[in-house]
């Protein structure tokens, strides 16, 4: 005679193995969701570094222009300082400087 209740496949033990399953497929599914949210972030993140750097460059190639085109007096230097076009570079320089900076500062903060 047969012993019933000694299978190792009884019918609680097989809802038990599906539900375990069932749950390893979602929290798969849930992972699967983040790592391609996090994929996304990765992307525009590197886009938005790609741009800084692009305009930075751009920034400090106009800002070494204007530098070469009317170099900055310094005091002793023996140069006219209340020139038009050296306040107006100045100005410029100043400016840029400052975009340098926050598109540096941007940059690493992201």
């Amino acid at each position: 005679m047969v012993r019933r209740g000694s299978s190792t496949f009884s019918a609680a033990a097989v809802a038990r193995s599906d539900l375990a399953l069932g749950r390893t497929v979602e929290k798969t599914l849930a992972l699967e969701a983040e790592v391609s949210r996090l994929r996304h972030h990765i992307s525009v993140l590197s886009r938005r570094l790609h741009l800084s750097a692009l305009e930075s460059e751009s920034l400090r190639r106009e800002l070494d222009a204007l530098r070469s085109v009317a170099p900055l007096s310094r005091e002793g230097d023996g140069a006219e300082a209340s020139s038009p076009l050296r306040e107006r570079v100045a100005d410029e320089v100043t400016v840029i400087s400052k975009q340098v900076a926050c598109v540096r500062y941007c940059s690493v903060a992201s």
